[in-house]
């Protein structure tokens, strides 16, 4: 579709490495959500993941897009 996808969990995962495995817990999520802030839309598939939840609901708070489904994304 043209869009970058960004998952934010997985981009902190080089500045836990960095911390150690220690800092885990303190830099996952918060990283993870201010990444959440930066982006334009939200696709949120499937699952339980409750952090995937509370990403979804940093896009909802201001009126950022967000989709269930791939067919609603439009090209970029």
């Amino acid at each position: 579709m043209g869009h970058a996808p960004m998952i934010g969990v997985n981009k902190v995962l080089p500045v836990i490495e960095a911390a150690g495995e220690a800092a885990v817990e303190a830099i996952r999520m918060p990283l993870s959500l201010a990444l959440a802030k930066r982006c334009d839309a939200c696709l949120r598939i499937g699952g339980p993941p409750a952090g995937a939840d509370a990403e979804a609901a940093i896009f909802h708070a201001p009126g950022v897009p967000v989709s269930t489904r791939l067919e609603d994304i439009s090209p970029a």
